[in-house]
């Protein structure tokens, strides 16, 4: 599950596209794992992927929910940050 949780951190830091090469390197997996997560959090509706499937996105209502959550958590809420 952490890994779930640093790429949706990931994708919800600036909102913008990742490729799989950029999601695997920043969260420190392999890039089929990186695309395994990216395609399971797109079957949730959870990320956007594009037509390639080599970027994705988080989606929109996707992050609202985790900016509620983090709202609403607080300090804990950081532990599942992205490692630098």
């Amino acid at each position: 599950m952490q890994v779930i949780d640093q790429v949706l951190e990931l994708l919800a830091q600036d909102k913008a596209w990742h490729t799989v090469e950029d999601i695997a390197q920043k969260t420190r997996v392999s890039k089929a794992e990186a695309e395994e997560v990216t395609d399971f959090l797109a079957s949730l509706t959870f990320v956007q992927l594009d037509k390639d499937r080599k970027k994705a996105k988080i989606d929109e209502r996707t992050n609202r929910f985790l900016t509620e959550i983090k709202s609403e958590e607080g300090p804990e809420i950081n532990e599942l940050s992205v490692p630098r």
